[in-house]
């Protein structure tokens, strides 16, 4: 049975919906409410009332793939009532709405996810990125004057691993400051030293000279004492000259040894 709607309404109506057929049944009896061209075959026919998640979502799938040229009747109930609706409709208007909320979705996700990933971006470099530049400037700084106690790191207040590496370094940084110091002030001893050891020696060649002309004094007194200031003054030469060869920077003498050459 058809509806007795006019043929420019039932246009409006399925134009509407997108579809190209509705009919209503009730009570065993099916009637048309509007229709259109008819076509000449359906590709698939979908039961809402029977249509499960799992089916439905690869329906949806297949129909966003794969979907854009095939007819559909749309059968089940609606609402409480027993009247059971049919529709008859491409998919093409289907995908396509289904087309654009799938870009729209993953707009939205793109932006959601630049905005998570710049706030993990932002996490890090405050936790691990930032601490870590903190230290390799403090280390760049400190290897170019290590003897400025300004350029230690001051470690921060934490209890993780960076915490312990900042704290370490400030450690480190602060022996070293100390085992320079130590080397320096050894370097400036042994240099007075060693210019006191250069005098003495003079003076001592001096008093050997001295001792020399001594030898040669005829008197008994003089002739007895004279050795022993030649041995005493010969004694504290050696010592000095000991003392200079000790500071000076040796290197070992060359080995030889046989090289396989290439």
């Amino acid at each position: 049975e058809s509806t007795s709607l006019s043929r420019t309404a039932q246009n409006d109506v399925l134009m509407a919906i997108g579809a190209k057929a509705i009919a209503v049944r009730d009570g065993g009896v099916s009637r048309l409410l509007v229709v259109a061209d008819m076509p000449p075959q359906v590709d698939e026919h979908i039961d809402l009332a029977s249509i499960g998640m799992v089916k439905g979502m690869t329906g949806a799938l297949d129909t966003l793939f794969f979907g854009g040229d095939r007819m559909l009747r749309v059968f089940g109930p609606v609402g409480d009532s027993d009247k059971e609706f049919e529709l008859i409709m491409p998919d093409y208007s289907l995908r396509k709405a289904m087309l654009i909320y799938s870009r729209n979705v993953a707009f939205v996700s793109l932006l959601i996810s630049l905005f998570t990933a710049m706030l993990v971006y932002a996490a890090i470099d405050l936790i691990m990125i930032g601490p870590i530049r903190t230290m390799t400037r403090s280390m760049l700084s400190f290897s170019q004057a290590p003897d400025d106690p300004g350029r230690i790191i001051h470690p921060a207040d934490r209890a993780d691993e960076i915490g312990v590496a900042e704290r370490e370094l400030s450690q480190m940084q602060e022996r070293l400051q100390k085992m320079l110091a130590e080397q320096k002030h050894l370097a400036d001893l042994g240099l007075a030293v060693s210019k006191i050891n250069h005098d003495m020696r003079n003076i001592l060649a001096s008093a050997q000279l001295l001792s020399d002309r001594l030898r040669q004094v005829k008197d008994p007194t003089v002739q007895a004492f004279a050795p022993k200031l030649v041995r005493a003054l010969d004694r504290a030469v050696a010592y000095s000259e000991g003392v200079l060869h000790y500071g000076r920077t040796q290197e070992p003498p060359p080995s030889r040894r046989r090289v396989r050459l290439r």
